[in-house]
């Protein structure tokens, strides 16, 4: 049986209620829900402790420790918050998964500056970026480490979200 991996959250709440609800649970994971506004996830915790009694799910204000904790970080911000928030993370990132979920005008879209931005702010870590395009509303996944976007693909499908291979970030920029 493989380890349990606890995913940790960043500002998602708007993108990630529903997935962090009934899905990450499910799929036997420890979710953190980070965020420096303590109040931003009480009640999602509500829920979750309502829904799901066996949660492992907690919320953190500090976003450097939550992402020391994880394996895997999930970046569900604003495009414009992306280096602000990176520069939080990037000392206790490395060699881990970044997912980067961001919302341009109220869309999760593929952008690449945000990408580009992910890959040179952390060199070290194993960025993949989660996105629509206007032709399809399925989720999407791309990222330069197959691995990575298989891990993230493997763990979305335990949860039943189903991830899209778009093939790696360089190929989309």
């Amino acid at each position: 049986m493989a380890a349990k991996k606890t995913i940790a959250i960043v500002e998602a709440t708007e993108l990630l209620n529903a997935a962090v609800e009934n899905k990450l649970a499910q799929a036997n994971c420890r979710v953190l829900l980070v965020s420096e506004d303590e109040a931003r996830f009480a009640g999602l915790l509500k829920a979750v402790a309502g829904n799901m009694p066996g949660a492992e799910i907690e919320a953190l204000n500090c976003i450097k420790e939550g992402c020391w904790e994880a394996d895997i970080i999930v970046l569900g911000i604003n495009d414009r918050l992306i280096e602000e928030t990176v520069s939080k993370i990037k000392e206790v990132a490395t060699q881990k998964i970044v997912v980067c979920l961001t919302k341009h005008e109220g869309v999760m879209t593929y952008q690449p500056q945000v990408a580009n931005e992910l890959q040179r702010s952390l060199p070290h870590s194993k960025a993949v970026y989660v996105f629509t395009t206007p032709a399809s509303p399925d989720l999407q996944v791309a990222g330069n480490e197959e691995e990575a976007v298989d891990a993230v693909i493997s763990l979305a499908d335990k949860g039943d979200i189903r991830l899209l291979k778009a093939g790696p970030l360089s190929a989309l920029s």
